[in-house]
């Protein structure tokens, strides 16, 4: 499926082995996987074939049937997979140990094809399909649990048999309090919770029960192999230590790697070759000095290793020559299997030789790759609003009748505006104060602006000015890093699908600085260029600068918002809102009390460090020109808007989830001491068990080496597991030391629980706020959509047309600001576009978010629809960007950069006449006024500006909703 075969460690084998040999790449893609007879499959002389969620394995084992190429792995094996017992019995047959355990099988027992069941019964003498009578389960005490007369004694872990179910179950004895923790796929930063009513085994469906293992170093082993002679190991936390899960910069479980034992290797050589799985993962405990496999997973990925993708690459290219070597023309004869004498073998993702890469039928192949793409991360962003209807202000407009923005030297016209309120007394003295101190602050900041947005009743008179002061929001050093990522990760994905998408770019950005610097990085990376010419990237301001042209819509929406936050009302179904969370009302209040209490924190800790002559020395290394200062300003800024008002603005939500996520990337060790909470207290221990549990939970391993900057004044500690771990047996050149688990404070996780509580809090309103700033209703949607994104979306549509009539293979990407992202994905949404996903599905569209419009072609015999013999076929994709569930779980390196996250299907493959035909049918509902971004005003302000309030007959003409 595309989600395995394009993602980044896949690609990274797949451009070694073109480099290390005459191997060409084929890459079935979704479309013919799931839509086309296997007859019309490419043909294929090696096949890398596994199954994920969504692939048609028997359709798969047709394909192999019917063209016999050389499998990696075994498909027909890989059935085996699906069944806990099924995988517990060969592994006991092939002399692999395992936990003790009793079943429970209420279905009559695992169930195999007797294709399969005679292979494995010739191979290792094992029966399947054996009837298995309706078990008798019943607790003898409250500690221990007897099936057909076979007992096992708490703790134990109780296993559904069907291998695509992790919601395991952990028991816990009553000598240790009793109770049970539930394990389940990483939900953010969970893999486990507590609890204590967690007593008795399920009742309904089928179970293993395994002993529960008191693991060496509170560790489990997840094992990669390559064919019988390659491995490589590495260690994980248990999801059942705490339930918590630390991540690193790519998203992934924190992982080290290890060294198998001899015995060990010896375990991996014998799954790989009896399970015929040549790329395999399984998992391993050690306890007591003996070592036990719990399950075996079929084909996985190391992540983020330059040396497995080396040696893997290698690897599968000997197996290839070996296969080579040995077989007669394609297709006159069985391949002999190189693993083991007998050899069923099977399929899904694709390597071709260019000898029989071709085939009767075309392939589908990439023809225009058009992304709009949200800029890098970025500093928070902070502004004041003001109302005011005085001569000095309204002059500012300089007789302009729409929003005009003010930059640079302007802002000094804005100041003397202020002081001139201020002298005749004009205004509100305490907001002219305020304003004229932020100004007299950050205006010689970069990026600093004002906007003015005249407001006008029906007799086209001037009934208010609204003046907003904004600062903030500039690129910063990790955002280099992200941009770059991304341009490498999109360079290496189109060159496998079609190399002239990269050799045909163009590139349109905004005018917003970090939304160029942005543009810049990435392309320079997608290019592999260093510098770029002049009139490369073009600025399109019609298409990706901010647009009013739905101002109208939105201010009304905004005023629900604050409707909904206030009445105690539920959440809407749908928004996006956990189950099992109070209504927003009372999420807001809980916010407002923790606001509270973390100002008391703050003020309490900084005036103990002052006292120390110590604030300076909490945090060595600032990044973003920022210093304690600026953080204590912003933080007191928000502790005002939401503890010294009688009515919070939802748009505040955004700034404190902003504020939140920004340092706990970039100042992740000031934050963790100002708002240590000394007065907290310890919860109740967790258990330093390790149990069978699979980590089929948890995601894939990463290798790379977590670093923290934690400084002398907060007396770091060390790791209770210690500074340093030698796995058992000599190290090689793919071991790495595991570096000192340095914690980047010396607090105790309960000093930082309302932290943390409040993050969650803003993390869930944020998410209920901020996509619906765009619209509440499905039509609001729509047509604020459409009024803001219409323009981009019809140029995104020219691009495919182009595309289709061209020759070659090209790439569109735009860079664009948070707005149209969100914007143009409920156009999407409201065109009656078929997707995958639900709307309140998606997840936050974070820094470097992108919007994928992938165009296919193929070659087909003429037709009436297809007189030109070609075929087309669309699909959309989503990434949620540089997102992370619980940026505060991250182990951070000195980039503090969050990786770009792989892109997901928004949308099967379809019709791109209808997908056209469904956009354009949306476009009448709405028309656009002559003029939708704001006037910028070009040069320096004088005293001549000034003038007499302006009439509204000059304005743009207003935006209309057609029913």
């Amino acid at each position: 499926m595309d989600a395995k075969a394009r993602s980044r460690p896949c690609r990274n084998i797949l451009k070694r082995l073109i480099e290390k040999g005459n191997v060409d790449t084929i890459i079935f893609g979704d479309k013919v996987i799931l839509d086309e007879d296997v007859e019309n499959w490419p043909h294929c002389d090696y096949l890398i074939s596994f199954f994920s969620t969504g692939f048609p394995l028997d359709k798969a084992l047709r394909y192999v049937s019917l063209r016999k190429p050389f499998c990696v792995n075994n498909l027909l094996y890989q059935k085996i997979l699906f069944d806990r017992r099924l995988v517990l019995q060969l592994l006991e047959a092939i002399g692999v140990p395992t936990p003790y355990r009793i079943e429970c099988s209420r279905d009559g027992g695992p169930r195999v094809s007797s294709e399969l069941a005679k292979s494995i019964q010739r191979r290792l003498g094992v029966e399947m399909n054996r009837d298995v009578p309706e078990p008798k389960l019943e607790m003898i005490d409250d500690d221990t649990l007897s099936i057909d007369g076979k007992i096992i004694r708490k703790p134990y872990v109780e296993k559904p048999v069907s291998g695509e179910d992790h919601n395991i179950h952990v028991y816990y004895p009553r000598s240790k309090g009793g109770g049970g923790r539930r394990l389940f796929r990483k939900v953010g930063n969970k893999a486990s919770e507590y609890d204590p009513e967690l007593i008795g085994p399920r009742t309904d469906g089928s179970y293993l029960y395994e002993e529960f293992m008191d693991v060496d170093n509170a560790e489990d082993v997840k094992v990669y192999t390559v064919g019988p002679g390659y491995y490589h190991a590495e260690t994980r936390k248990s999801p059942v230590v705490d339930g918590l899960v630390r991540r690193n910069t790519h998203g992934k479980e924190i992982r080290y790697v290890t060294e198998l034992t001899k015995l060990e290797a010896d375990m991996a050589a014998k799954i790989c070759m009896y399970f015929e799985q040549a790329v395999c993962g399984f998992d391993l405990l050690r306890a007591g000095g003996k070592s036990y496999v719990i399950d075996v997973n079929g084909w996985s990925f190391v992540k983020d290793n330059d040396d497995y993708y080396n040696r893997a690459a290698s690897v599968l290219c000997r197996m290839f020559s070996a296969a080579q070597r040995e077989r007669q023309p394609f297709g006159q004869q069985q391949l002999s299997r190189n693993l083991t004498p007998e050899r069923n073998a099977h399929q899904d993702a694709q390597l071709a030789t260019p000898s029989s890469a071709s085939s009767g039928s075309s392939t589908w192949q990439l023809k225009a790759y058009v992304a709009v793409v949200r800029h890098a991360d970025r500093t928070p962003k902070n502004k004041f609003k003001y109302s005011f209807k005085s001569e000095p202000f309204v002059s500012l407009l300089q007789g302009h009748t729409e929003e005009v923005i003010l930059r640079n030297e302007q802002l000094q016209l804005v100041l003397a505006a202020t002081q001139k309120a201020l002298s005749i007394g004009c205004e509100d003295r305490d907001k002219l104060l305020q304003l004229r101190t932020a100004l007299t602050k950050k205006m010689d900041l970069p990026g600093t602006k004002v906007q003015l947005k005249p407001s006008y009743n029906d007799q086209e008179e001037l009934t208010k000015l609204q003046l907003i002061i904004k600062w903030g929001g500039e690129f910063t050093h990790s955002a280099r890093y992200q941009s770059r990522d991304l341009g490498e990760n999109v360079r290496a994905d189109l060159r496998i699908m079609n190399g002239e998408c990269v050799d045909n770019v163009k590139v349109y950005t905004s005018s917003e600085r970090r939304v160029v610097a942005s543009a810049e990085i990435f392309v320079r990376a997608l290019l592999d260029v260093d510098t770029l010419p002049e009139d490369f990237m073009e600025v399109r301001k019609d298409l990706l600068d901010d647009s009013n042209a739905a101002k109208d819509m939105m201010d009304k929406v905004k005023k629900k918002l604050k409707t909904l936050l206030r009445t105690g009302e539920r959440a809407p179904p749908q928004f996006t809102w956990p189950k099992d969370m109070p209504e927003p009302h009372s999420v807001m209040c809980s916010v407002i009390a923790l606001m509270k209490h973390h100002r008391e924190v703050m003020h309490r800790n900084w005036d103990n460090y002052n006292a120390q002559g110590g604030i300076d020395k909490i945090q060595l290394r600032w990044c973003c020109n920022e210093d304690p200062e600026l953080f204590r300003e912003r933080w007191e800024k928000l502790f005002a808007e939401f503890c010294d008002t009688d009515k919070v603005d939802p748009s505040k939500v955004s700034e404190l989830y902003d504020t939140m996520k920004y340092d706990a990337l970039h100042n992740r060790v000031f934050l963790d001491a100002i708002f240590s909470d000394g007065d907290a207290t310890d919860g109740p221990p967790s258990t330093s068990k390790r149990s069978s549990v699979s980590s089929d939970t948890a995601p894939r391993p990463d290798t790379a080496s977590i670093t923290s900057t934690a400084s002398s004044v907060l007396h770091a500690a060390t790791h209770p597991r210690g500074r340093s771990h030698h796995a058992s047996g000599d190290r090689t050149d793919r071991s790495m030391s595991r570096p000192g688990e340095v914690l980047s404070t010396a607090v105790n996780a309960a000093s930082l629980s309302k932290l943390r509580e409040l993050y969650k809090y803003a993390k869930v309103l944020f998410d209920f706020v901020s996509p619906q700033e765009y619209g509440i209703e499905d039509d609001e949607k729509l047509d604020i959509g459409l009024l803001t994104s219409m323009p981009l979306l019809k140029q995104v549509i020219a691009d495919m047309k182009k595309s289709a009539e061209g020759d070659k293979g090209r790439s569109f990407i735009y860079f664009t600001k948070e707005s149209h992202i969100y914007t143009l994905l409920n156009v999407v949404f409201g065109s009656g576009v078929p997707t995958k996903m639900a709307r309140n599905e998606i997840p936050e569209l974070d820094y470097l978010t992108q919007i994928n419009f992938e165009l296919f072609e193929r070659t087909c015999i003429p037709t009436e629809l297809s007189p030109n013999g070609k075929e087309y076929s669309i699909k959309i994709t989503l990434s949620p960007g540089c997102y992370a569930p619980d940026p505060l779980d991250i182990s951070l390196d000195a980039k503090h950069c969050i990786s770009v996250q792989p892109r997901r299907a928004l949308t099967r493959h379809l019709n791109p006449a209808d997908v056209v035909d469904k956009f354009e049918a949306r476009f009448d509902r709405v028309k656009l006024p002559k003029r939708f971004t704001p006037r910028t005003i070009d040069g320096k302000l004088t005293a001549s500006h000034a003038g007499s309030t302006p009439s509204a007959s000059a304005t743009a003409p207003p935006t209309t909703i057609t029913p």
